[in-house]
């Protein structure tokens, strides 16, 4: 029987939730239509104990080893060993809800499609302060750039919550040389807009199906001096600008727009980093100026009415 969806999951440092993860995924009736792909990224607190327990345990599990080369580049390496027809990237911190793999299976089973979006479910203590993930609303016969980065103020800019015909992925993968790229932030997003370029037809689910898990052990929780973060966007910021000087991709209008719509959203996160250190309110409402969403002003609101004490 055809592999149908292979999931890749990066797993670093994730003891405490890895379990949970799996077993999300393992189910009797199955294994033989979904492949797992587990990719240690040089962990060193059990996870990579626990993968190769799975690994032993499971016939459609395979485990790949590696150093820590940061989530992007474990990601790209289980894409070059999937065997499905479509693949999910799943967190190991997160989980997908009993019965997901079987509603999408269904559903690629009447018609297939380039790209799946379905919702996602916030959780943990952290969680009423994190901004949920966009769902972007696919109409038929629209561009998938546009509906994914152009047709909200938001931007369809998070991994989770994607279900992706493999050979679409592998072809965003081919315009990457992930492995020469250390990419931290907006790393999703980089990698959403290469597929976003090869997509012709997609499906929206208003369900709740990937379980996002918000904790400050995750990577996205993670604090890090201003300085350290500017330097890391500046780095995301010269791979976008790469992109668009690539003959590789096809710049329509849709794409273009996209791209630079992103581009104006890094360029606002590093004004929010540079406010950390001088010139709050300067460098916010530049930001805000280059991305309008609500956050932005919000940060201007509370720091206005808290007398300069809170800097969000």
């Amino acid at each position: 029987m055809p592999i149908i969806i292979s999931i890749v999951i990066p797993i670093f440092n994730a003891q405490p939730y890895l379990r949970k993860c799996l077993d999300s995924l393992i189910s009797k009736k199955l294994e033989n239509t979904i492949e797992i792909i587990l990719v240690n990224d040089g962990s060193d607190d059990g996870s990579k104990e626990i993968a190769i327990e799975y690994y032993h345990s499971y016939n459609n599990i395979q485990f790949l080893n590696q150093d820590n080369q940061g989530v992007f580049s474990a990601r790209n390496n289980g894409l070059v060993h999937v065997r499905g027809e479509y693949v999910i990237f799943l967190d190991a911190d997160d989980y997908l809800v009993e019965g997901a793999i079987e509603h999408l299976i269904r559903l690629v089973r009447k018609k297939s499609y380039d790209i799946v979006f379905f919702d996602v479910k916030l959780i943990g203590q952290k969680s009423l302060f994190k901004t949920k993930p966009y769902l972007p609303y696919y109409e038929i016969g629209s561009s998938i750039s546009k509906t994914m980065f152009l047709n909200n103020n938001a931007i369809a800019g998070y991994m989770g919550g994607k279900l992706i015909r493999t050979m679409v992925a592998k072809q965003a993968l081919s315009i990457i040389s992930y492995k020469d790229i250390r990419i931290e932030l907006y790393e999703d997003c980089y990698f959403l807009f290469c597929v976003a370029i090869y997509c012709k037809t997609a499906l929206t689910i208003n369900k709740e199906m990937y379980v996002y898990r918000v904790h400050k052990r995750s990577v996205t929780q993670r604090e890090m001096p201003p300085q350290q973060v500017i330097e890391k966007l500046r780095v995301s910021k010269s791979y976008f600008e790469e992109l668009e000087r690539s003959f590789a991709i096809d710049f329509d209008k849709n794409n273009l727009q996209s791209l630079r719509k992103i581009n104006r959203i890094v360029d606002s996160s590093i004004f929010i980093q540079t406010a950390k250190n001088s010139s709050y309110i300067k460098n916010i409402y530049k930001a805000w100026l280059l991305d309008s969403r609500f956050v932005n002003l919000a940060r201007i609101i509370i720091y206005i009415s808290t007398i300069g004490k809170i800097k969000k």
